[in-house]
């Protein structure tokens, strides 16, 4: 009897720990639409809710960066970042395979795309734009 109990309390703990490893927190099309809402109004700083530490540098780099191009009166250099995705206009769709997705981040009235890779991590979906990435 001790052993059936025993056999019966390591499958328990083992389909415990087999479960809470995929408990992941939305979806990578809910972190793209939050990640979007927050570049529309570019807030950098509220964008790195969705955003993993290997793209915080990006993030402050696009800041800083579009800060100095608006003291230089360089608007338009502004619309070439990101590959010259208007935010503000913009529609995606992802593709997971499984703990990734790439999410085509299309504007609505052009053909201008981009692709944002997402992983998981912490229990979330993250993009991850590290700053080797090519971000323009």
């Amino acid at each position: 009897m001790d052993k059936i109990n025993f056999a019966a309390l390591i499958f328990g703990i083992l389909t415990i720990f087999s479960c809470t490893g995929t408990n992941v927190v939305g979806s990578p099309d809910e972190t793209m639409k939050g990640f979007i809402e927050k570049m529309k109004i570019q807030d950098f700083a509220a964008a790195k809710e969705y955003t993993n530490n290997n793209t915080d540098a990006t993030m402050e780099f696009l800041d800083t960066r579009i800060k100095i191009l608006r003291e230089m009166g360089k608007e338009e250099e502004i619309a070439s970042l990101f590959g010259g995705i208007d935010f503000s206009k913009v529609s995606s769709s992802c593709i997971t395979t499984d703990n990734k997705s790439v999410c085509k981040c299309c504007e609505n009235d052009t053909e201008n795309c981009k692709d944002i890779n997402l992983v998981q991590e912490g229990g979330k979906w993250l993009i991850n734009m590290p700053k080797e990435s090519t971000v323009e």
